[in-house]
């Protein structure tokens, strides 16, 4: 027989229950919404777009969007949580990121910010990322739950049908758009689906400026007595006009063809515009002779339209490690350089010719920049000359160009305050030097602007 042994243990307590413990989840506060920011987040569609006037509250409630989103949802499909914000330029996403700090800085676990990309941790482990749509190919890769893209008309088309709408589908994510309009196009057809009963993932909303209570009837009022109708109609309406109230029209239409490698039975010109301060250097070369093709089988036509054939973007460069750039790029295409000749430019002129590169200067003043800008601007409103796809962040520079009245009745060109206008200036300086070609490297053209500044080579 086999006899049990039990041990005991004298003084041995016995093991006391569990206490229940009271789970409770952390809150955070949000803002007060006004009425129309109101309605925006209480639709539960899947593709919301938002065409607002201008300073109407966007960010801040697409900001309060995003942080209720990640505090509500640490984990999505069993994964963590990973939400997005994409604005065209790192310059706008960084402000968005700033704002959300400011706001929600007690819910933030960890945040870092590094150049391309900007990103929160919350408390709650779920991630929020800021990033810029101008390189969009390299923001393929992880799938993401919620995504907000700021000042969408600004965007490219190919960024949210290549890479960010795809980026949805196997997390079902969601996204809402946000943006004042820039003409009828992909954000016009994105906020005509919102408008389609049909179309029961998609609502659409659009909100003036003047529905906002932070914002004075009285400065609305200004505004369009002050400005341009079709500015005011779409800055401050948020109307959407056929013609975006910026400076150049039909940029997708311009979309056409690849980069391309130097052609000898045809002719070249390259645009500089020099890097100043914290701004890019922008080399543009235009193959001049280039044929376009349109239409196909019997109604294929062919066109001499020129062609941006090569595109080179940087900073952060010594100046003579640019010149030395420019001059090869240059041989390599056996033409001339048109370059900005403002400020830095005059002695980048004069160490660019000691490489034995044909070049000259043009002066951009008021009157001067108001010819090469128009210039452009015709030429992109009717497909005189084409770019290829890849030329994300010229496009973007193009849609966001803006002009304003002076107060003596001037019109002015300039990005928008904080973003670049240098692939624009490179641009337009390659596309005046095809419209005026010097193929006599020895000519010298020059004319005088009321008597004063100089305006080479008009």
């Amino acid at each position: 027989m086999i006899k049990s042994h039990k041990r005991t243990y004298a003084g041995r307590q016995p093991t006391p229950p569990k206490p229940k413990i009271e789970v409770r989840k952390a809150a955070i506060k949000l803002y007060e919404p006004h009425p129309g920011q109101w309605t925006l987040h209480q639709s539960e569609a899947r593709f919301r777009c938002a065409c607002c006037g201008r300073r109407w509250g966007k960010t801040l409630a697409a900001v309060n969007e995003i942080a209720k989103f990640n505090w509500e949802h640490p984990k999505w499909m069993g994964q963590t949580t990973i939400s997005w914000w994409v604005a065209p330029t790192y310059g706008q996403a960084e402000k968005a990121f700033r704002v959300l700090i400011e706001n929600f800085d007690g819910a933030i676990k960890s945040k870092r910010q590094a150049v391309g990309q900007m990103t929160v941790v919350w408390k709650n482990g779920s991630v929020t990322r800021f990033v810029s749509a101008e390189r969009y190919d390299n923001l393929r890769g992880e799938g993401v739950a919620f995504m907000v893209i700021d000042e969408c008309a600004m965007i490219v088309r190919a960024a949210w049908e290549k890479v960010l709408r795809p980026m949805l589908s196997d997390t079902m994510g969601s996204a809402l758009l946000i943006s004042t309009p820039r003409g009828k196009n992909w954000f016009y057809a994105m906020y005509r689906r919102g408008e389609d009963p049909t179309e029961s993932d998609y609502e659409s909303f659009s909100f003036p400026t003047s529905s906002s209570p932070y914002i004075p009837q009285s400065e609305v009022d200004e505004a369009e007595r002050t400005l341009p109708s079709d500015v005011f109609a779409q800055e401050y309406l948020g109307a959407f006009l056929d013609e975006a109230a910026g400076v150049f029209h039909g940029i997708e239409a311009c979309i056409y063809g690849s980069f391309e490698t130097y052609n000898p039975s045809h002719r070249h010109v390259i645009g500089w515009d020099i890097a100043k301060h914290t701004d890019f250097s922008v080399v543009s070369t235009l193959d001049v002779d280039h044929l376009r093709i349109y239409g196909e089988g019997e109604e294929r036509i062919q066109k001499v339209v020129p062609h941006l054939v090569a595109f080179d973007r940087f900073n952060t460069i010594d100046y003579v490690t640019q010149t030395k750039h420019v001059a090869a790029a240059a041989r390599s295409y056996e033409t001339y350089v048109l370059l900005d000749s403002t400020g830095i430019g005059d002695p980048i002129f004069d160490l660019l010719t000691t490489y034995g590169v044909p070049c000259y200067p043009y002066s951009i003043q008021t009157r001067s920049k108001q010819q090469l800008i128009q210039n452009l601007a015709v030429g992109i409103q009717t497909a005189g000359l084409s770019y290829p796809e890849e030329t994300t962040i010229l496009q973007q520079e193009l849609a966001s160009y803006q002009y304003s009245m002076s107060p003596t009745g001037n019109v002015q060109y300039s990005a928008p305050e904080g973003d670049h206008d240098d692939c624009v200036i490179s641009l337009a300086l390659a596309y005046w030097a095809a419209q005026h070609p010097l193929w006599n490297v020895n000519a010298t053209i020059t004319a005088e602007d009321d008597g004063s500044d100089t305006i080479s080579p008009i």
